[in-house]
């Protein structure tokens, strides 16, 4: 891999985004449900000094054990 400066990765990584950015200034991506909420819970657990159940936490794992 050859070294690039910071100043051309960020123009890059910028020209990326405006490649992919609807005319409306939005960006298409999925609403990744359970594995976009799912670790804010457990991160909002940690933080509140809450320990998440252990059948949730079963729970939890076995639903991450099937996808």
């Amino acid at each position: 891999m050859k070294n690039i400066t910071l100043n051309t990765a960020i123009n890059r990584a910028a020209e990326n985004l405006v490649s992919i950015q609807n005319s409306d200034g939005s960006w298409t991506g999925e609403y990744g449900g359970p594995m976009f909420l799912l670790p804010m819970y457990v991160a909002a657990c940690k933080i509140a000094g809450h320990e998440v159940p252990e059948k949730r936490r079963n729970g939890i794992a076995t639903f991450l054990g099937n996808i």
